[in-house]
């Protein structure tokens, strides 16, 4: 507080602090705990401050479930949308039309149909499409043999048939 200018800045600052606060709490907003405590100990009343303090809180509440309540109303539509992709490509894929190797798991997965673990990783890290048929497409990465696809004819063709025993219940 050196200064002349400080000190007058200061001092006007602790005359107003009252008006201040109270205005404040009037306006809506946060009211620290510490104003309410001196409040008690000038011994005037706290409760214009505790009254704000607790609609601050509210608000704040009310604020935290909507962003919530936005939040799973996103979630879910992305899932839908998901969903809804996954349906298009299994359907692509049923109709003979290649699809992604990723996708293709995806709808196994979802179907709950279960791939051996190494036959998923050559389908994410190998297979760039696959159709019904069990035609593979691949991508050769240099430095690497390429992988034995055999699991992934027979992953294709124990899906159809798992999906034909499925659709037959």
């Amino acid at each position: 507080l050196k200064g002349e200018g400080c000190r007058e800045e200061a001092a006007t600052y602790c005359r107003n602090w009252i008006a201040d606060t109270l205005q404040s709490a009037e306006r809506g907003a946060f009211v620290n705990l510490i104003s309410v405590r001196v409040f008690e100990a000038l011994g005037l009343d706290t409760t214009p401050l505790v009254q704000a303090r607790e609609e601050y809180k509210r608000i704040q509440e009310q604020k935290r479930r909507e962003q919530k309540e936005k939040e799973a109303e996103e979630r879910r539509v992305q899932e839908e949308q998901h969903q809804r992709l996954l349906n298009e490509q299994k359907q692509k894929f049923l109709d003979g039309e290649r699809i992604t190797g990723e996708m293709f798991l995806e709808i196994t997965g979802r179907d709950g149909f279960d791939i051996h673990i190494r036959t998923k990783g050559t389908f994410n890290r190998h297979v760039r499409g696959i159709d019904r048929n069990g035609t593979v497409s691949s991508r050769k990465i240099k430095g690497c043999r390429t992988p034995d696809f055999t699991g992934c004819h027979k992953a294709v063709s124990a899906y159809l048939a798992f999906i034909t025993e499925k659709e037959g219940k």
